[in-house]
């Protein structure tokens, strides 16, 4: 879709047919996404005296704890409809945010004290939030466990940004999306949800850079990305139909 983008390609509009797990009903949204590093720094000593070292692991727990906290903060304080109709229709907690902590990189050897851990994390987060606003949240929740330990207050964490990528919508109100959710919903015989997904995703390119309407619709399917990956014959079949209704219509 980028490709496209740079070479100025231009269309009616845009379905992505990515599977879902809330099964049939549009996606008008999708989050944007963060990767952000923290690097913690402590003082390497030998095992046989490692009293007299900083385990910048041990340090990067704590803020690994706070990470934790403002996701779970971020529950209660960030809400996106669209994504949380998505999680409530895939049976999943319901929220509107993402953040993960993914990875941690420290130590050399078993026997030395580690003097440098790097935590790396991504977050998702929805359209009616900033770049900005998230990448403070992330960096006030560092300054106040650097406040409050005695070694990180006076060597703080560094924070970089590795990758971004913007949040899109398009209103649930645009033709092309009303059109799509009656054609669903004729096919499928029962009336559907409008949904966003929460996550990163190509419908931004279309959205954003190429002003044309464009949504996520896609089979039922489960375990994406991971181990017996699976998707719904019958909903493909459907989402099938539907698409021949969009394009024939639209």
């Amino acid at each position: 879709v980028q490709y496209l983008e740079e070479q100025n390609f231009k269309a009616d509009a845009c379905i992505y047919p990515h599977p879902l797990t809330t099964g049939a009903g549009p996606q008008i949204a999708c989050a944007g996404g963060l990767i952000f590093k923290i690097r913690v720094t402590g003082v390497a000593a030998h095992n046989l005296n490692g009293q007299v070292g900083v385990n910048a692991i041990g340090k990067a727990m704590k803020i690994y704890d706070a990470l934790v906290e403002l996701d779970n903060k971020r529950v209660k304080t960030v809400s996106y409809a669209p994504f949380e109709r998505y999680f409530a229709a895939s049976n999943m907690e319901v929220r509107s945010s993402n953040l993960t902590p993914a990875m941690i990189n420290a130590g050399e050897w078993a026997y030395k004290v580690p003097a440098e851990c790097e935590l790396t994390g991504t977050i998702g987060y929805p359209p009616n939030e900033t770049l900005e606003e998230v990448k403070a949240q992330i960096e006030n929740a560092v300054k106040e466990v650097a406040a409050n330990d005695e070694w990180l207050s006076k060597n703080p964490p560094e924070i970089s940004y590795e990758w971004h990528t913007s949040p899109a919508e398009i209103s649930p109100d645009h033709p092309f999306v009303q059109m799509v959710k009656a054609n669903i919903d004729e096919v499928v015989g029962r009336t559907t949800e409008i949904y966003g997904m929460p996550t990163f995703s190509d419908i931004r390119f279309p959205l954003i850079y190429m002003d044309m309407p464009a949504i996520i619709y896609g089979p039922k399917g489960g375990n994406l990305h991971g181990a017996d990956e699976w998707v719904d014959i019958k909903d493909w079949l459907d989402c099938v139909e539907t698409n021949v209704l969009n394009i024939l219509e639209w």
